[in-house]
């Protein structure tokens, strides 16, 4: 009898063993090296990492004009392992007769940086699009190229309306191997439709082709999310439609309007999908349509030769329209037809709902009675409707074998005015980045899990800069690197809700690991006060080969940057 209770044991414990093993995560070596600190230069802010090759990293940082000064850039060149500066430079905005030049935006397209800028000239009214190379070693090239140019049309005495400007876009490619510029010509019509220009340049800012031609929607009832090329050349431009409502006026003349739905069941708008081949210089439209579910969010990836495939949340038709979240979808539209080839919906669950829910915050103030205390204005997470509010589509990586994996972050914008004894009225802005949820598409299409990650992060007046979180798909598994309160680690493993982080320098770096099957293991990186600085997700980034195990991470001491404008900084490597 002994003898078999005994091996029932066994059996057991093996069990309970195997249980654990399943659940447990797939860890690797993190290491983690922090290079040496730099000082930022007087006046100077927002550094940013331009791109980095097999030995070096580039980035650069802006110092805004003011009266006594011009606009003036700091180049950096690291060394990749060590992160030593090799070298830096400081130059000025390119000299145009005439005109006042603005920084638009610089990365590095092959292995060329270029930076943007746009030109105005206030008696030509004229706005041109210029590109300028610089050398890996910050050497500027004073040969200033124009990539395009945009007339303002005059404007009638007593008529404002911006959209008649137009407007520059400049996007680079995943393969991080060509740009197209994006040009929204002016339109001498209010109604008109949307005229545009589109170029694709390569590495050597050699132009490979450029087209016109219009959108067949009115530019007010046509707001776009996102353009975007292909490996071939083509372009795609992915955008919302709102229904519009046309009236004719007595005089004739046809104003077109967009149709509101407040209080109704329909949203009043759907997604589409704007196709330009290169070949055949002609535009394909698509709409992006699930059966009885309103799109809330969506993000779009070119998958392969075939196929696009796109993700994003959304809302059932049939009750009252509300911007909130009920579930997720995945789908894949064929090029040439434009149809749903396949898709896969999902529902979150009512406990899953019910989970993500705000904490309670508090804004602390003096008045002439003392210490005085409110709870900010926010509203549940979960509304009577079901869904979930104030939630973002931040993130869509597709793997190599065609699964992908979706991310939603919990974000939202609090507005609290005060009022001192002289009647001074005062606005704090207060940042709210809360859960993150994660989702897994398998490579046939259909979602598998979906994931919640608890995080609390809130700040005042400063857009959230040291909150939010860095991301990295490495193989099967996927990585969340994050400013945590130091408490929520332990909390959590005791079935406490998480708390907010209010205090990066008193934070910790938490790195949280999520594996294909789902499964979560979190842990603390380390403590932002022991390393002298404090992690700065959104300025973290992957290298820019796909493959690469390695992150790139910023991070900034930031004790007197506020109040004096220094600070040091440093650029670390963070292997997964």
């Amino acid at each position: 009898m002994k003898k078999i209770v005994s091996g029932l044991l066994f059996f057991f414990l093996l069990a309970q063993i195997g249980v654990a093993k399943e659940n447990e995560v797939d860890k690797k070596e993190i290491e983690v090296n922090w290079g040496i600190s730099n000082k930022f230069g007087k006046n100077f802010r927002n550094q940013q990492v331009i791109g980095e090759t097999n030995d070096f990293i580039f980035s650069f940082n802006l110092r805004g004009r003011s009266l006594s000064r011009k606009q003036e850039f700091s180049f950096y060149k690291y060394e990749k392992k060590s992160f030593k500066i090799l070298k830096s430079t400081t130059f000025k905005l390119p000299k145009r007769k005439g005109s006042v030049l603005s920084f638009k935006k610089a990365f590095m397209v092959e292995n060329q940086i270029v930076f943007f800028y746009e030109s105005y000239n206030k008696d030509t009214k004229k706005t041109v699009l210029l590109v300028q190379k610089i050398s890996q070693d910050g050497k500027v090239d004073n040969k200033v190229l124009e990539l395009g140019s945009l007339s303002f049309p005059e404007r009638k005495k007593g008529n404002f309306w911006s959209r008649k400007a137009g407007s520059f876009s400049v996007i680079l490619n995943d393969q991080r191997n060509k740009f197209t510029v994006f040009k929204n010509a002016p339109r001498a019509e209010k109604n008109a439709k949307e005229k545009v220009h589109l170029a694709v340049y390569n590495g050597g800012i050699k132009k490979e082709w450029g087209s016109d031609f219009e959108i067949p929607y009115t530019d007010k009832n046509f707001v776009i999310y996102k353009t975007m090329i292909d490996e071939k050349g083509n372009a795609y431009i992915l955008g919302k439609k709102y229904d519009e409502v046309k009236k004719v006026k007595d005089n004739g003349k046809v104003k077109i309007k967009r149709k509101w739905s407040l209080f109704s069941k329909d949203v009043g708008y759907e997604f589409a999908l704007l196709y330009y081949n290169k070949d055949t210089k002609k535009v394909k439209t698509y709409t992006i349509d699930l059966a009885n579910k309103h799109i809330v969010d969506i993000d779009l990836k070119v998958n392969d030769a075939e196929s696009i495939v796109c993700a994003g949340f959304y809302f059932p038709k049939g009750l009252q329209w509300t911007p909130n979240i009920k579930g997720t979808f995945f789908a894949r539209i064929n090029r040439e037809t434009g149809e749903l080839t396949s898709n896969s919906v999902k529902d979150f669950d009512k406990k899953f709902l019910e989970t993500i829910r705000d904490g309670k915050v508090y804004s602390f103030y003096w008045t002439q009675l003392g210490l005085m205390w409110k709870e900010l204005a926010r509203g549940k997470g979960v509304t009577k409707k079901g869904g979930l509010k104030n939630f973002r589509m931040r993130d869509f990586e597709v793997r190599k074998d065609g699964s992908a994996v979706i991310i939603g972050e919990g974000y939202r914008v609090v507005e609290m005015r005060s009022e001192d004894s002289n009647g001074n009225t005062k606005i704090n802005y207060f940042y709210y980045y809360d859960d993150i949820i994660v989702i897994n598409v398998e490579k046939n299409g259909e979602i598998s899990w979906y994931k919640r990650i608890p995080k609390k992060q809130v700040s005042k007046n400063d857009g959230g800069y040291y909150s939010s979180y860095h991301m990295k798909l490495d193989g099967d598994n996927v990585y969340f690197v994050f400013n945590d309160r130091k408490s929520n680690n332990k909390r959590l493993k005791q079935g406490k809700n998480a708390v907010y982080m209010k205090f990066p320098r008193r934070s910790s770096t938490t790195l949280v690991t999520v594996d294909r099957k789902g499964n979560i293991e979190r842990e603390s990186l380390f403590k932002n006060k022991d390393m002298r600085l404090v992690l700065v997700p959104k300025q973290t980034r992957n290298y820019q080969n796909y493959n690469s195990d390695i992150s790139i991470m910023f991070g900034l001491n930031y004790r007197w940057y506020h109040i004096f404008g220094g600070a040091t900084f440093k650029y670390g490597s963070l292997k997964l």
